[in-house]
């Protein structure tokens, strides 16, 4: 009940600028990827955008997950470059910066923001 309870506010929290009618910049803020195997949301907040650095999150047990990457938009690389689990209230309980290239898949949660981003920066062919 408590993970059902925790699913449904972060949900929530992702479609509240959806529901109130909050700025467009306020709304394109949270961009939604998709869902996990296990159903939780994928997300990619533009705010923390950075050139071709940008961050995924989901949910993962209590807390949350957030995969942050390096795009190379010329090349179609993409890297990982750090992993977090963050708990509950916020906090970084483990961190893993072992850096991975990854093959860049347009289905996947990490292609799709990677598009994002290179669209953002006006790399040519995204």
């Amino acid at each position: 009940m408590k993970f059902i309870y925790r699913k449904v506010l972060f949900l929530g929290l992702l479609s509240t600028p959806l529901i109130f009618n909050f700025p467009a910049t306020a709304q394109e803020r949270l961009i939604d990827l998709g869902t996990t195997k296990q159903g939780d949301a994928i997300f990619l907040n533009t705010k923390n955008i950075r050139g071709t650095r940008f961050a995924i999150s989901m949910l993962y047990g209590s807390g949350m997950m957030r995969r942050h990457y390096k795009a190379s938009c010329g090349e179609s690389r993409l890297f990982r470059k750090k992993v977090e689990l963050i708990s509950s209230n916020g906090i970084v309980v483990d961190e893993d910066k072992t850096e991975k290239e990854l093959k860049y898949k347009s289905t996947t949660a990490a292609g799709k923001a990677m598009k994002i981003v290179c669209q953002r920066v006006g790399a040519r062919g995204w």
